[in-house]
């Protein structure tokens, strides 16, 4: 059966386009479009009817596989929209591209010992100094030093255990944390500079874990699960480090929770969580799920499920902010589609509009910003 790609990730963009960005909304939207000639798309909101448009279209000169692991996120744009990296798992390089130059490409930057594959997920350091990325092909993370022009050099190679498929970096900054599809297991690094140490890995049970995201206070942490299974909405906590104290959640109709994202508030000990759930690929299935947070002690509450009428999965959620038409929630989908999502102050999330990726048919991978 196919492997999916779903992707989690949150970055803060400032375009500085033509004078014509001027009439644009601050909100925006990045993906991976997962071609063989590979390229990144950036879409500006409408925050009135929640259409999005085509900004500018990023050649990688790279190549893709279309599928991969649930939640991996495959592009990145660093601190205040400074570098976008995108990853070409089937050629097995990172594009870089500058907003010192219009977001120009800066180059493509890959090493022998790491092969990509179907799956490329990586993550940013809040300095955006320092990007990891993993490897599916040859099981590997990598530590990449970010130059201020945006070229990559290679710090650090380390091996991992096999089927890495998403990242978080806690608050803190001091650990990686780390979800391993299809063997059900979670791990972490300990982060110190450019170098990592292995905490190693725990058992999930039954549960494969997918998505990852970490509370405020870098004590809890919450995981989707998913992988080409037909459950509901599950979700796993756990205390790090370590992993213990795990809980498994059930929380609504959702078909296979696979990607999640925190609200801000959420994150600080009280708001939203949505789940992407990947459906099966056909109408009706795929969605994103509203869920009520609070910690201290940990507790989730379903609000509601929505489902799209397209015959697509969904990869990636990815919130923003609550507030505007459509400016809470983002989701990616394997037709080729953006799902826009709005949210009430209770969790309570609605579809609003699906928009078409002009140059993708098979896009599962997104990251939301905002100007």
């Amino acid at each position: 059966m196919r492997k999916i790609v779903l992707a989690v990730a949150l970055s803060a963009l400032l375009l500085g386009f033509s004078t014509a960005s001027l009439a644009q909304s601050p909100f925006y939207v990045l993906t991976n479009d997962d071609n063989n000639a590979n390229s990144a798309s950036l879409f500006n909101l409408n925050t009135t009817n929640g259409k999005l448009s085509l900004v500018k279209t990023l050649d990688t000169g790279g190549q893709a596989y279309q599928g991969g692991y649930y939640a991996g996120a495959t592009q990145i744009i660093s601190p205040d929209g400074a570098c976008i990296f995108v990853a070409d798992g089937a050629s097995n390089d990172i594009a870089a591209f500058s907003k010192a130059t219009g977001y120009s490409k800066v180059g493509n930057y890959s090493d022998a010992s790491l092969q990509g594959a179907s799956n490329m997920p990586m993550i940013e350091n809040s300095a955006g100094t320092l990007l990891y990325a993993a490897y599916e092909g040859s099981s590997n993370i990598a530590v990449w030093t970010v130059n201020p022009d945006c070229s990559l050099v290679v710090a650090n190679i380390y091996s991992t255990q096999s089927f890495l498929g998403s990242m978080a970096i806690t608050h803190d900054g001091r650990t990686l944390l780390a979800t391993y599809e299809i063997v059900n297991e979670a791990g972490s690094f300990a982060i110190s500079g450019s170098t990592l140490t292995d905490n190693g890995e725990i058992s999930t049970g039954r549960a494969d874990v997918t998505g990852i995201a970490a509370l405020n206070n870098d004590s809890v942490v919450i995981m989707g699960t998913a992988y080409n299974k037909n459950h509901p909405s599950e979700l796993v906590t756990a205390n790090i480090p370590g992993f213990t104290h795990q809980k498994h959640w059930t929380l609504g109709p959702g078909y296979s929770a696979g990607s999640i994202a925190l609200s801000p508030a959420a994150a600080n000990g009280k708001g939203c969580l949505y789940i992407g759930n990947t459906g099966d690929g056909t109408s009706g299935t795929a969605g994103v799920t509203g869920v009520s947070v609070t910690e201290d002690p940990i507790n989730l509450v379903y609000v509601n499920n929505v489902t799209s009428k397209l015959p697509t999965f969904v990869g990636t959620v990815v919130t923003i902010t609550n507030q505007e038409n459509g400016a809470g929630v983002y989701a990616a989908e394997s037709a080729g589609y953006i799902g826009v999502y709005t949210v009430d102050s209770n969790c309570a999330v609605t579809l609003v509009r699906e928009t078409p990726d002009p140059n993708s048919t098979f896009m599962l991978s997104l990251t939301g910003s905002v100007q």
